[in-house]
């Protein structure tokens, strides 16, 4: 089966079947979390008949989400577009490409015993004009001393900060290099250019400006 046959049954199924998803989200708060897992399971299967590399996310009130996303895997953004695409207009929902930017410029990030707040997390770039390596940002993201934690997990949670700035499709295409450092490990000639995390977004239009140039 084709793409456009995979994508034109997803709909269909979908369209024949959205009502149950409508009550659930309307009812989150009253019905068994068994009865809500179901529902979702189901959507995931029928939507990984399609791919079973892509992901979703719903909610909201009436018009309802329906979030697809590739998880940040650039190799699936082709197949997120052509669902999306596919899906034209769908009444009581809003069918939306990828996890989107969300202002960071006041922000709570919890994790384990701790929060990270738009305070504590800071970046530099260097921008690479021609794209080289799939991107056009070499970043570097800094945590003050106070909050670092060396491991693979707060790292993560680190890029996961950046790309809620950018959005998954704008995280994937332009930013290149990244790394989570302690501010202190900063050299001496880049303190001058250390920005806030919140600003990464500004950065990312300039690029995006100029590539439409």
């Amino acid at each position: 089966m084709n793409i456009d046959n995979r994508s034109s049954q997803f709909w269909n199924w979908f369209n024949s079947n959205k009502a149950k998803y409508e009550y659930t989200l309307a009812n989150l708060n009253s019905l068994h979390q068994s009865e809500i897992d179901e529902a979702m399971n189901v959507f995931e299967e029928k939507l990984h008949v399609y791919n079973e590399n892509i992901w979703f996310r719903m909610g909201g009130e009436k018009p309802y989400d329906l979030l697809i996303t590739a998880e940040g895997n650039i190799e699936e953004f082709d197949a997120v577009i052509a669902l999306v695409n596919s899906a034209h207009t769908i009444e009581n929902w809003k069918i939306i490409p990828f996890i989107q930017a969300r202002d960071i410029s006041k922000f709570n990030y919890r994790l384990d015993d701790f929060v990270l707040t738009e305070k504590d997390v800071f970046f530099t770039y260097m921008e690479n004009p021609c794209g080289g390596n799939g991107s056009y940002l070499e970043t570097m993201f800094y945590v003050s001393d106070k909050k670092f934690i060396n491991d693979d997990a707060f790292k993560s949670s680190i890029i996961r900060i950046a790309e809620t700035a950018l959005g998954e499709y704008d995280f994937a295409k332009i930013i290149g290099c990244i790394d989570v450092e302690k501010v202190s490990n900063i050299y001496s000639e880049h303190k001058s250019e250390i920005l806030p995390i919140y600003k990464l977004k500004d950065i990312s239009e300039s690029i995006k400006n100029k590539l439409r140039e």
